[in-house]
């Protein structure tokens, strides 16, 4: 999942296509999570709009905060005092650093005997939080991931040099492809 500044032409067309679902929906307050892709032709198509603040157990926050100085939940916090939710600005200004949600994705298949990729990314400079799933663990067998459910993990990164997020995304994708992530018994 990658973040992208508001005065991207994409990012126009999918705030514009959001704002339009909250409408439909009269939404008017409070926080919401709304799921958006963009189709090959490149008009948005809506997954799902909920009346929440987006998930992970808080994960997201210090990302939002690092990019764009505020999180949803304190915005939302905000509200219940006006003159703070009025300082807010209608969409966020460009980013302040770098950051985003990395999906782990696990190419082979085996019996897990040890995660020293895990370790690995547990190093990495702009490692904000991991969380990796009850079916990843010694002794289990992994999955080919083919969905959220299958995926190996989820990674935040963020840091104050975009660069360095560039390169520590890499460093993980370089492990998912080679399969270093994991050491497997019997892989495939």
């Amino acid at each position: 999942m990658l973040p992208v500044e508001s005065s991207d032409p994409i990012a126009q067309k999918l705030i514009a296509y959001t704002r339009g679902v909250l409408d439909a929906l009269a939404i008017k307050h409070g926080p919401t999570h709304g799921e958006v892709m963009m189709t090959s032709d490149g008009t948005p198509c809506l997954v799902e709009m909920n009346c929440r603040a987006h998930g992970w157990d808080g994960a997201w926050v210090p990302l939002e905060r690092a990019l764009i100085g505020y999180s949803q939940v304190e915005a939302a916090c905000d509200s219940f005092d006006g003159e703070a939710f009025d300082a807010l600005p209608d969409m966020y200004p460009g980013f302040m650093a770098g950051g985003q949600m990395v999906e782990l994705v696990s190419n082979f298949t085996g019996r897990i005997v040890s995660c020293p990729g895990y370790e690995v990314i547990r190093q990495l400079p702009s490692l904000n939080f991991m969380e990796v799933g009850s079916h990843i663990a010694v002794g289990q067998d992994l999955a080919l991931t083919i969905d959220l459910f299958t995926c190996a993990g989820a990674v935040i990164l963020c840091h104050e040099s975009k660069e360095q997020v560039k390169a520590d995304e890499a460093a993980i994708r370089q492990m998912e492809i080679d399969g270093s992530l994991f050491e497997l018994d019997g892989a495939q």
